[in-house]
């Protein structure tokens, strides 16, 4: 709904930057941006209505901006150089929304211990974030087990959906039949905690995989290792 908002502002300023009003279009901006933030609020909870404004700025950047300084291009009222602005910010809009996602890096850090007898190789698989499961997320997976890892460790936001998704149960089983597609597991064991994107029910993801979901802050023993899990709301605990 925020985003209609941000729509009818653009098409106000469109018609604003055509009388040459640029104060007039500041306040319009100013004023949209309060109302699609108040919106946010207003019908959206918790984490929504920070993923809500996030969501109506990216609108703003990528979409209204660059079309507004278009217009005043096209119709004379701004010079020629602005285009360069323009070309920039379509640059950026291109790399955050069709590179940057799909973009998947892996990393390794090696820590040194006299505790362990023999090195152990634990896989950690966080932000998944997907608003629906593709290739992409697969691939992912793909790669985690190609490294045969001895453990996993799943730390939390799966399936990102905003409030009134009506494909939210299905996004979060086409995730749950990868990981059974592709028998993630571990001879340490597979274990997966509680993101703060997650809803009520993000256990049921991992319902008949062998990823063990903790909901309640706890210990595990994998091997010569002792896990803690942690809740969402523990994790959130600077003094634990």
């Amino acid at each position: 709904m925020s985003n209609l908002v941000f729509l009818a502002v653009a098409a106000v300023g469109a018609v604003l930057l055509g009388h040459k009003r640029p104060r007039a279009l500041f306040w319009l901006l100013a004023g949209g941006a309060l109302l699609a933030a108040l919106v946010n609020v207003a019908f959206h909870s918790s984490y929504h209505v920070t993923f809500g404004i996030m969501g109506s700025l990216d609108l703003l950047l990528f979409v209204i901006l660059p079309g507004w300084l278009l217009v005043g291009v096209l119709r004379k009222h701004l010079h020629r150089a602005w285009l360069n602005i323009v070309f920039a910010i379509a640059a950026v809009g291109i790399d955050a929304h069709f590179i940057e996602p799909t973009w998947l890096e892996e990393s390794e850090l090696t820590i040194g211990t006299e505790l362990l007898q023999q090195p152990i190789k634990i896989a950690l698989v966080a932000d998944i974030q997907t608003s629906d499961p593709g290739p992409y997320e697969r691939e992912a997976l793909e790669r985690v087990m190609a490294r045969k890892p001895d453990l996993i460790v799943f730390a939390g936001d799966y399936v990102q959906t905003m409030p009134g998704d009506e494909r939210r149960q299905e996004k979060q089983d086409k995730l749950r039949q990868m990981i059974l597609d592709l028998d993630v597991s571990a001879p340490l064991g597979a274990y997966a905690v509680q993101g703060n994107v997650d809803e009520q029910d993000w256990e049921a993801i991992f319902a008949g995989t062998k990823v063990q979901p903790i909901a309640r802050t706890s210990s595990i023993t994998a091997g010569p290792l002792l896990l803690w899990a942690l809740s969402l709301g523990d994790s959130f605990n600077e003094n634990l």
